[in-house]
């Protein structure tokens, strides 16, 4: 029978975009706050709230005998022009990754996503999404090619496997999206989580 390890993050605590970094709690406390609850592993949170020099980092995570279980990588997707900085993004936060990993651990993911919230006609109909609130047939294709370079770079350069994070107020939320995603990338570049 296999194990399940369970994880957690810094946006349980209130870390995330969007909200104020002056009143995070600080990082050591998050982290020791998630090993005391139990959990065997931590996503990396918004970039630069735990630490980015990966020594220092593996040294943090050691201490409490937790992993480093993936991170979160937002991009718009359905714009081409931002590709490139997406997957400088992705591969930044992939080279992270892969140098705090842990021997014996699964292998972290990074977890690609769209930019949930950015468009608010999307936000304002999260959860009741309908066809006219979807992308265009060239913003599918877009997306898609995105994905799956991004996918592919991170996967060629650090053996790094992406997940796509799908969620409401973001391009891929329904069921018929995921599928359209799921459809315009190879199974062996994009996984799901």
């Amino acid at each position: 029978m296999e194990t399940i390890r369970v994880g957690n993050a810094p946006c349980s605590w209130g870390v995330m975009g969007g909200y104020d970094a002056a009143l995070y709690p600080p990082f050591a406390r998050v982290l020791d706050e998630i090993a005391a609850a139990g959990y065997t592993g931590t996503e990396l949170g918004d970039w630069g709230y735990l630490p980015t020099d990966a020594p220092q980092l593996r040294d943090e995570l050691s201490a409490r005998d937790l992993s480093m279980i993936g991170a979160l990588v937002p991009v718009p997707l359905a714009d081409r022009a931002r590709h490139a900085t997406g997957l400088a993004e992705a591969l930044r936060t992939a080279r992270l990754l892969a140098a705090v990993a842990s021997d014996g651990a699964p292998s972290p993911f990074v977890i690609l996503a769209d930019a949930n919230g950015s468009d608010p006609v999307r936000v304002q109909n999260a959860g009741r999404i309908g066809l006219e609130h979807g992308l265009s047939n060239e913003q599918w294709i877009a997306f898609g090619e995105g994905a799956a370079a991004i996918a592919r770079a991170v996967r060629d350069e650090t053996g790094l496997r992406t997940m796509f994070h799908h969620h409401c107020a973001g391009y891929v939320e329904t069921p018929a999206e995921t599928a359209r995603l799921m459809e315009l990338t190879e199974a062996g570049d994009l996984g799901l989580c």
